[in-house]
């Protein structure tokens, strides 16, 4: 499902996706590190649209 935020045009809006890392048979959630690192790249470089982590297969989620 794709949904448009509206904004002022005074606004930037970055979408970030928070997903889960899998580490040899054993997925697990970021850290706080890995969520607040790439949310600083995100902004730094501009990206409207980041993952941080994997947010496929599902099914792997912790």
């Amino acid at each position: 499902m794709k949904r448009e935020v509206k904004l002022p045009a005074s606004c930037v809006y970055y979408q970030i996706r928070l997903g889960f890392v899998i580490e040899e048979d054993q997925s697990r959630w970021l850290t706080n590190k890995e969520i607040s690192d790439g949310v600083i790249k995100a902004i730094k470089n501009k990206n409207r649209i980041t993952t941080i982590g994997q947010l496929e297969p599902w099914e792997k989620r912790p």
